[in-house]
């Protein structure tokens, strides 16, 4: 027996074919949404344990599909075909819908937020992120200068003040993060891509991820203490470690940062500054004391004093 023909202003020959045969089925419209109904509950259970520890592109695209699946749903359970079996009717506006399909309708909304809920809200790091204390790591306050550089002040704290219920601990070292990580003892640290590289090629199974927006960096230095006993053996030291023959070395003790020196040879292993954005960074302002002051007193009074 041919189908229907679909009804005029349709939203879709296809949708609205399929809709009509349900429709005219009778009964097949209510065992159909139904399906539906067990269809989507059961992605709302399966699907936020499937994304845990995928990426947030993908969680986006899965929340993508589940609203298209709803959507069609909806097309088919309000479309505007009069019942076989008159019931209730509920008037919006200049639309009478039947009663049993608005709170259809009701149904698949809610799962839709409480799936929405579920894949975003209950974040699989929630509680696992290890960041250094700034007041003692060089690495933790280079994060926080740059958020404040990238984000604004004001919005840089608020958002540290929100990731603080997601740190589990603030360690003095700047690597401690990164290793803690790579034991399973925490989900993610905030640190220096070349120190996560160096735990990758010690076999343990982590990988860096810079942040879109843009990442700060610094420039590691060194200095000769002011009336220094040995003056001409540390100047002696200080050309020695400025040579490319010096620098070599780094890559032979594990440790992957870019050298200073330009002639110096780069380990393929190190960060690749190519495919990360950096942000101009502004050493005169956030190297300076009276910056780094404010900025650690501002942080222990506003993050480090919440309570955990």
């Amino acid at each position: 027996m041919p189908l229907p023909p679909a009804p005029v202003n349709s939203l879709g020959p296809t949708i609205l074919l399929m809709a009509s045969g349900v429709h005219r089925g009778g009964g097949d419209e209510l065992v159909l949404s139904g399906v539906l109904c067990v269809l989507l509950a059961v992605t709302l259970v399966l699907v936020p344990l499937f994304t845990r520890e995928r990426s947030f592109k993908f969680n986006v695209i899965a929340l993508g599909l589940l609203i298209l699946l709803t959507g069609f749903a909806i097309v088919i359970v309000l479309s505007r075909l009069e019942p076989v079996t008159p019931g209730k009717m509920v008037t919006i506006k200049e639309y009478v819908i039947p009663l049993e399909r608005l709170l259809l309708f009701s149904l698949l909304l809610m799962l839709v937020l409480l799936f929405t809920v579920a894949l975003f809200l209950d974040y699989p790091h929630k509680g696992e992120v290890q960041i250094a204390n700034p007041n003692a790591s060089g690495t933790a306050y280079t994060a926080i200068a740059s958020l404040v550089q990238v984000m604004g002040e004001e919005d840089a704290y608020s958002y540290l003040k929100a990731l603080h219920a997601n740190v589990n601990q603030y360690p003095r070292s700047g690597v401690a993060p990164i290793k803690a990580a790579a034991r399973g003892e925490t989900g993610a640290s905030i640190s220096f891509i070349h120190d996560v590289v160096t735990e990758a090629q010690a076999g343990f199974p982590v990988k860096a991820v810079a942040p879109c927006e843009g990442t700060g960096y610094e420039i590691g230095s060194m200095s000769i203490v002011k009336g220094a006993r040995n003056l001409e053996n540390a100047k002696k030291f200080y050309d020695w470690a400025l040579t490319p023959r010096a620098q070599a070395l780094a890559a032979q003790a594990k440790q992957f940062q870019l050298p200073s020196n330009v002639a110096s040879p780069v380990s393929p292993l190190s960060p690749k500054v190519a495919d990360i954005k950096l942000i101009n960074y502004d050493f005169a302002k956030y190297g300076s004391s009276a910056e780094r002051k404010r900025l650690l007193e501002r942080w222990d009074r506003e993050v480090g004093a919440i309570a955990k």
